[in-house]
């Protein structure tokens, strides 16, 4: 008897384990809670606001009301990643937005919740909710730095090739539908001479420019269906060593927006590059006007926007941009840009409404032949009775 109430005890204690070890298994972390602790990692300046009013009012959080947002729900693998695929501004990229499917699968894609996740309505818990965020900030500085070289690595010449779709979104009256421009480009670049690019663009559009340090050349088609040469003086190859820099306060906004992914190493086309993600998510574009006045070109804007400033025009931009860069050279090889900007349908030029909601502009560009001493900007001789076009002169 006691050999069998041994046995049975043993036996109740080992069936017990699995109960015993998953009651000291941590609560999962609340959406409210994981909100908060983003917010908070990205030094986000919340204006006065709550976290849950700033994130209501850039579509962070959705619902019907304001008590129908499940602050104290536990948090799922699904929740944390449509969180963070809205913080990005990655769910705004998409046409049919609002489409939680979608909002995961960006976050999916662009590894943000860390190791694979085998079931996405598994609970988050407090331990790994901080590993992710903190993962997405510590990875984001560490690729920024290193895509800050990159952009100091300089060459005096390099060609590059870009394929660019334009869509512009009506207001449904002054441009009743959507509008689909496809560009693509050729450009040779030469620090001390200027730029010489040949775009070619749906419907019909074929225009050759070199830009020099006297002005910009351009040949094209007029109305008769005839090319022919233009020269805008007053429109010029600025010296890119004396462009006023842009202080860090002008781009402290900018730079809270944007977030940077490194995804490691990958092939393309048989060669070994670095693949760096970069996203940006903006919300508040009062700050392009003090960036114009940096490059002293905020009289233009100001001419466009009538006196206006010219940030209130936007609502905001979201983009996502993929950089293809040399392990070994540090240069890039190829970027892909998505970026969609909406704009302020209250704000009206002349008493009349902008004619478009939104403009959305995807690219692919490849670059080649840095260095390359046989790249050489000459301008052709029949450019040199060039009818002249002086903006200078006008705008007196």
């Amino acid at each position: 008897m006691k050999k069998v109430l041994s046995t049975t005890l043993v036996l109740l204690m080992v069936l017990s384990l699995p109960v015993a070890a998953m009651a000291q298994q941590p609560a999962a972390v609340t959406k409210g809670a994981y909100l908060e602790l983003l917010l908070n990692k990205a030094d986000t300046d919340l204006g006065g606001k709550t976290y849950v009013d700033y994130a209501r009012e850039n579509g962070i959080l959705k619902g019907n009301t304001k008590d129908n947002l499940g602050l104290e729900d536990p948090l799922t693998y699904k929740t944390a990643g449509i969180i963070l695929s809205r913080f990005l501004g990655l769910s705004s990229l998409d046409d049919k937005q609002d489409d939680p499917a979608k909002e995961y699968a960006h976050a999916a894609e662009y590894g943000l919740l860390g190791a694979d996740v085998s079931d996405s309505n598994s609970k988050v818990t407090p331990e790994a909710a901080e590993r992710i965020i903190d993962d997405l900030f510590t990875n984001s500085d560490a690729a920024k730095k290193y895509v800050e070289g990159v952009n100091n690595q300089n060459t005096d010449t390099f060609r590059f090739d870009n394929d660019a779709v334009v869509r512009i979104f009506g207001n449904g009256k002054d441009i009743p539908e959507d509008i689909t421009m496809k560009l693509s480009t050729k450009t040779e670049f030469d620090m001390a001479t200027g730029i010489h690019q040949v775009i070619e663009g749906e419907p019909d559009q074929s225009i050759e420019q070199y830009i020099l340090k006297d002005g910009t050349y351009q040949k094209a088609k007029d109305e008769n269906g005839k090319e022919r040469w233009t020269v805008i003086k007053g429109q010029a190859m600025p010296d890119l060593n004396k462009i006023p820099q842009i202080s860090p306060d002008q781009t402290e906004y900018v730079d809270k927006s944007t977030v940077y992914k490194d995804m490691g190493e990958t092939t393309i086309d048989g060669k070994k590059v670095r693949r760096i993600d970069t996203f940006i998510n903006l919300n508040d574009m009062s700050f392009i006007n003090d960036v114009l006045n940096s490059m002293m070109m905020a009289q233009s804007g100001e001419e466009i926007t009538e006196g206006q400033n010219i940030g209130d025009m936007f609502k905001g931009m979201h983009g996502r941009m993929t950089y293809y860069i040399d392990p070994e050279t540090n240069l890039i090889q190829s970027a892909k840009m998505y970026v969609r900007m909406d704009l302020n349908q209250e704000f009206e030029i002349s008493g009349q409404p902008l004619p478009m909601s939104s403009m959305v502009m995807s690219d692919t560009v490849r670059y080649y032949d840095y260095g390359n001493p046989d790249i050489v900007i000459e301008l052709p001789e029949e450019a040199n009775n060039a009818e002249v076009i002086d903006i200078m002169e006008e705008q007196k």
